[in-house]
């Protein structure tokens, strides 16, 4: 059976800063310029940045568009209203 080329994960904000210690445990490898942390809050900015990813930062949540851009993720939507534009980055 094939594997999918893509894979979503979901995490607390206490399991996001295990996860490269869980990939390097499971002996998971991938390019991370291929990898996309996408998430509302700078633990997931920071956790995208823990494991090389690509990060987008979603302002759906508490943190604002420029709180969030402040902390340097790849791309900075204010909300995923605009699919194309989410698409156009991510293929």
């Amino acid at each position: 059976m094939a594997r999918s080329p893509t894979t979503a994960l979901s995490a607390t904000n206490s399991g996001r800063s295990r996860w490269p210690a869980r990939r390097k445990k499971l002996g998971i490898k991938f390019p991370p310029e291929r990898v996309y942390i996408i998430g509302d809050t700078p633990h997931d900015i920071a956790c995208g940045n823990a494991i090389g990813a690509k990060t987008i930062a979603v302002a759906t949540g508490a943190f604002s568009v420029e709180e969030l851009a402040a902390l340097n993720p790849t791309h900075t939507f204010k909300d995923l209203s605009d699919t194309q534009a989410l698409l156009d980055v991510i293929l």
